[in-house]
């Protein structure tokens, strides 16, 4: 979630894109995205065959964010990319569910 409303935050500050509508009043229109459909897919891709090659898993969710959802949202006018290009996504989205897995799936963690 932080990280994914964090390189939102980047790319709105900058001009790569815009969103065109505020989902909830007085909250950046991203975040409602960036809290619920991005964390939810991951956590439903690292539940679904959980033993399954991550970089397959990782792969397919980028690719299907990046290249299927990306062009839906602008497609229904709520995301504009200005600047942006799919592919940009591609390989931000699949670090992010490599990172996710990989911290799921960790063994032990060190005492606090």
């Amino acid at each position: 979630m932080f990280i994914s409303s964090w390189f939102d935050y980047i790319g709105v500050s900058l001009g790569l894109w815009h969103y065109n509508y505020d989902v909830v009043p007085m909250v950046p229109s991203y975040l409602p995205w960036d809290f619920a459909l991005i964390p939810i897919t991951i956590m439903f891709m690292i539940q679904f065959k959980p033993h399954f090659n991550p970089y397959i898993k990782s792969l397919i969710f980028a690719g299907g964010s990046a290249f299927i959802g990306e062009p839906i949202f602008k497609m229904l006018n709520t995301y504009d990319p200005e600047q942006w290009k799919y592919i940009y996504s591609f390989p931000i989205l699949f670090v992010i569910c490599l990172i996710t897995q990989f911290i799921t799936k960790r063994d032990e963690y060190n005492k606090l």
